[in-house]
């Protein structure tokens, strides 16, 4: 099934579906039916429990997105992070509204409501300014990958940001919470990357890590170096703790980029590996 769902996600029909079909005027945000509110508050409770990881996790998942292709163009083209200053401005205030819908009830009014149609409203305005310099459209594709980068990494390696669970059920709310994110802004639920359960969101995932992710980050794009050291350098102005080198290292290393190893046994690991490759040839060789 999960891998059903990644080829009807990496299809040309999901890259040429635009992430929107209405106007901004038209656009009339409402819940899904199987909204839960419990699983959506205790979602928000999980994350203030482990803020630091989960935000930490989800800047490391920018970096991620910012290596695919179609959404690095489109980035580009905006302008609006293409220097340190205008960086700062663009990813404090992208985590500021990722933040706020934790922070606020999902109800129309709120906060985090009108921070999504915001977000919802943007994509089409980024769109359109896309379409007139020829540089494609933010896609339901693009939504997806990008939706993965908030999600991915927490959910398939949450030990490496220090996440513990509370509550019986936090991992199953906090997957229902990214599936009304994603359906709020406007991503189809045949393309929603939070499926039913954890257990299918995690499947999903670990094979978009495998197909897009770690393909992507071993041979990246034009510009993807530059504008995530732009972003990074950015996001370091309101938090000194950012050391750009590490976190690029630290993102490639959770995407199973291959010789990027962080223990000394998966150093020994990747030696061993090198030298069946090798197949009896000189170590020196180039």
């Amino acid at each position: 099934m999960a891998e059903e769902f990644v080829n009807q996600l990496l299809s040309e029909e999901a890259h040429e579906t635009p992430s929107d079909t209405k106007k901004i005027d038209e656009l009339t945000p409402e819940l899904p039916e199987w909204f839960n509110e419990d699983k959506f508050n205790q979602a928000r409770r999980f994350y203030w429990h482990n803020c630091y990881g989960l935000t930490s996790a989800m800047l490391l998942g920018m970096v991620n997105v910012l290596a695919v292709p179609s959404i690095l163009r489109i980035l580009v083209g905006a302008r609006r992070s293409d220097d340190v200053y205008p960086a700062f401005k663009r990813y404090v205030s992208t985590f500021l509204h990722a933040i706020s819908w934790f922070e606020s009830d999902l109800k129309p009014g709120s906060w985090s409501w009108e921070s999504l149609l915001k977000v919802r409203r943007r994509h089409i305005r980024m769109t359109l300014a896309a379409k007139v310099k020829g540089q494609g459209l933010i896609s339901q594709r693009d939504l997806v990958l990008t939706q993965f980068g908030f999600v991915g990494l927490t959910v398939l390696k949450p030990d490496k940001f220090g996440i513990q669970t509370l509550e019986d059920g936090d991992w199953e709310a906090y997957n229902q919470f990214w599936r009304v994110i994603g359906f709020m802004i406007g991503i189809k639920e045949r393309y929603n990357i939070c499926q039913r359960t954890i257990e299918e969101t995690r499947q999903v995932c670990r094979l978009i890590v495998q197909r897009v992710y770690t393909p992507c980050l071993n041979d990246p794009p034009e510009y993807f170096e530059y504008m995530a050291r732009i972003m990074l350098e950015g996001v370091s102005s309101s938090n000194p703790t950012v050391d750009t080198p590490s976190l690029l290292y630290w993102t490639k290393y959770l995407t199973d980029v291959p010789g990027y190893v962080y223990t000394e046994d998966e150093r020994k690991e990747f030696q061993s590996l090198l030298r069946k490759k090798l197949n009896g040839s000189s170590d020196e060789i180039g």
